[in-house]
């Protein structure tokens, strides 16, 4: 078939030729870049899932450093409760120390000190440390006071008061033996 005339036939072979050109786009230029489309909306997702991942692992390790991070502020807050030493005798030796500052400060005179039978509660030492000394109602009630606002990991283990009355003077006066224990920790 032969087309006589001139411009059907350019429409013709334009038309022809506009196709071509689509097809050519279609096939080298549009069907790549969809094809890259798709490969990126895919990797976007795999990336978007390993996000999502990872974010979650990122909040159980927040986690993880809070609690670690309290646990530290706990044991900073327990370790100050500790009287310091490094044995059961040094803590004994710091004990003393403390309760000396409380013998001073009240004129107190002790009539007897020594180191007690080292007891234990759970895994740990308490030293203990026994004291014999004679004072009025007065001065054992700041003695509890103190050892009340001393805020260490120390406790009253044994005490025995007795009454008596200083003939000298005509005074009450209080005999107390007094066992102090204090929590030893071994450093780790």
């Amino acid at each position: 078939m032969i087309i006589a005339d001139k411009r059907i036939k350019n429409l013709v072979l334009g038309s022809i030729v506009a196709v071509l050109v689509f097809l050519i786009w279609l096939r080298f230029v549009y069907s790549p870049l969809m094809q890259d489309q798709e490969n990126l909306r895919t990797e976007n997702a795999t990336l978007h899932a390993s996000l999502e991942m990872l974010q979650f692992e990122k909040q159980k390790l927040d986690r993880a450093v809070q609690v670690s991070s309290d646990k530290q502020q706990r044991l900073e807050k327990l370790a100050k409760l500790l009287v310091p030493g490094n044995s059961v005798q040094e803590v004994n030796a710091s004990t003393q120390a403390l309760m000396q500052k409380f013998w001073e400060s009240h004129n107190i005179a002790l009539r007897s000190y020594k180191e007690g039978r080292p007891e234990k509660w759970r895994k740990h030492t308490i030293g203990v440390v026994d004291y014999n000394f004679a004072c009025k109602l007065e001065d054992l009630s700041n003695l509890l006071v103190y050892l009340d606002g001393l805020e260490k990991v120390m406790r009253i283990e044994k005490m025995t008061i007795r009454a008596s009355r200083n003939r000298k003077r005509g005074e009450d006066q209080l005999m107390l033996a007094l066992s102090i224990g204090t929590l030893f920790v071994d450093p780790v």
